[in-house]
């Protein structure tokens, strides 16, 4: 596929709203493509970071208080 200068979701856009020929089954290729393209870098960026936190934070919580590391929060005590 040709690089034209365009995002990815950007060049199957014109497939999905194109008509003649074939443009009905290209539309039901081109519709899944956009949306994984869409919802891949929100996924990575947001849903994977946020299940990771909750399931580490289970993890300390399930941990004896003697085991725990303590969390320099950068105040000392006076």
């Amino acid at each position: 596929m040709a690089d034209n200068g365009k995002p990815p979701p950007a060049r199957e856009l014109p497939i999905m709203w194109g008509g003649g020929t074939g443009a009905e089954v290209m539309q039901r290729i081109a519709a899944p493509m956009v949306g994984g393209m869409i919802t891949a870098p929100l996924l990575s960026m947001f849903v994977i970071p946020a299940a990771y936190l909750l399931m580490r934070r289970r993890r300390l919580d399930d941990q004896p208080a003697a085991r725990r590391i303590p969390v320099d929060d950068g105040e000392r005590p006076a």
